[in-house]
Parts: C-alpha cells; structure tokens; sequence
C-alpha cells in the first residue's frame, strides 16, 4: 500500500501529460529532451523524457485512460499558463483526492504543485492520509541520438513509456 499513494501522486503530478479533460487542452511541451523532477513525501524522482508533439498528445491520452481505468474522474480549468486539475479514485476501497496547480512558463519550463487526500486511509499509513507534492520540468535541448520520442531515462534505464516497459537499444 505505501507504493500506491507516491505511484498515484505521480501520475497526477504528470498531468502536463494528461491534458483533454473538460475540452480544456494544455499547451504541447516542446520537442525534444525534457528534465522532470517529483517530490512527493521524503521522496524525490528525476526523470529524462524524449518527446516531439506526437507522442506528446499520445502520452497526454495514455495518461488520462489510466486514471480513467481506475474507475476515476478529472477534471482540468484554466487556460493560458495556469491550470487547475482535480481527480478522484477509488483504489481497493480507499478515495484518492488530488488537487494540483499547474503552470506553463514559456514553452521550456512547467511547475506543479499538488495535494493528495486519501480516505480512509490505508491500514498502517493513518499518519500519511494526506501529502503534498511537487513537479518540477525543463526543457534541456535536442533528445540525444540514443534517445527516441516516447523513451525516458529513469533510475539510469531507459523505458518506452508507450509501452511501460524497458526499451529495445
């Protein structure tokens, strides 16, 4: 259980990938090698993700079907740089809160800022039922050329997160 709220944290906290909700669209990232740092907790995660606008909106849907196959909602306000994104889910009986400020500045760099209620809370996590986190992403440059669009570098291994799975290289 205590892997289930910093996971669901971070799939929030990525909602710069999560985007067409309510008809409300957040702007593409730009093309090429970007930098993502998730605090949630004590935790702390880097990531280096490689996109062009094609896999760009193709995450943002993949992202938005998960939280959807979890039987739960979202919903995104605002516009120009600054969102509002709210969702909920049902995880093994327990409601999953989250409310988060997102923020686009310029086109190389995106802030978030969220909050996570979980009620009940999960046996042995009482202490824990709510948590704050954070995203913070730039953009670095041109994806190197072992890097395609659509791949991450995460804890030194590189992912296809189209397939969520290591990638073939």
């Amino acid at each position: 259980m205590q892997r289930i709220i910093p996971a669901l944290a971070a799939v929030a906290l990525i909602s710069p990938v999560l985007a067409k909700a309510d008809d409300v669209h957040f702007p593409p990232r730009k093309p090429g090698l970007w930098e993502m740092t998730m605090k949630a907790g004590p935790a702390t995660i880097t990531n280096k993700q490689c996109v062009d606008h094609a896999t760009d909106a193709a995450l943002m849907m993949r992202g938005f079907a998960a939280i959807k196959k979890m039987g739960g909602t979202m919903s995104i306000t605002g516009g120009g740089g600054e969102y509002q994104v709210k969702s909920v889910a049902t995880v093994q009986g327990h409601t999953i809160s989250t409310t988060e400020t997102v923020k686009f500045i310029g086109d190389t760099a995106i802030t978030s800022k969220g909050h996570t209620h979980v009620a009940p809370p999960f046996p042995g996590m009482e202490n824990s039922s709510d948590s704050d986190a954070s995203n913070d992403s730039k953009w670095i440059g041109p994806c190197p050329p072992d890097l395609q669009p659509g791949q991450a570098v995460i804890n030194g291994r590189t992912v296809d997160l189209m397939k969520a799975e290591p990638a073939n290289h």
